[in-house]
């Protein structure tokens, strides 16, 4: 489906031109498994979209996944560096006299680690 959106680049809906301007760019599709129905409030009675209803609950799925985002940023850089890069600030080099950093790529980790608990 994410290439068939962007291979795609024509909507015919509207005349068949472009749907995306030159400076955007796709960057996810989120799949709404969720029907568009009278009962779940996302469509009228004659089956037409609802977009108060639709903006609402898509504006919930866009809000957990910045909330992921931002959670995953947080582990991988100290918190003030994390708020510069969301705000687009340059961050700027640090120097430490004396520092170890370890990055490991354990080989079946998933797998080992499925056996043993966290604690």
């Amino acid at each position: 489906i994410f290439s068939c959106v962007i291979s795609s680049g024509i909507n015919a809906e509207y005349g068949g031109g472009p749907i995306l301007k030159g400076f955007e760019q796709v960057k996810k599709v989120y799949l709404f498994h969720e029907l568009f129905s009278v009962d779940n409030d996302l469509a009228t009675p004659t089956f037409k979209k609802k977009r108060a209803s639709l903006a609402q609950k898509l504006t919930e799925v866009l809000c957990r996944e910045k909330k992921r985002s931002d959670d995953l940023i947080y582990k991988l850089v100290p918190a003030d560096i994390a708020k510069k890069l969301k705000n687009h600030i340059p961050v700027t080099p640090e120097i430490f006299d004396s520092v170890s950093v370890l990055y490991a790529d354990i080989v079946n980790f998933t797998l080992i680690s499925s056996y043993h608990s966290a604690t």
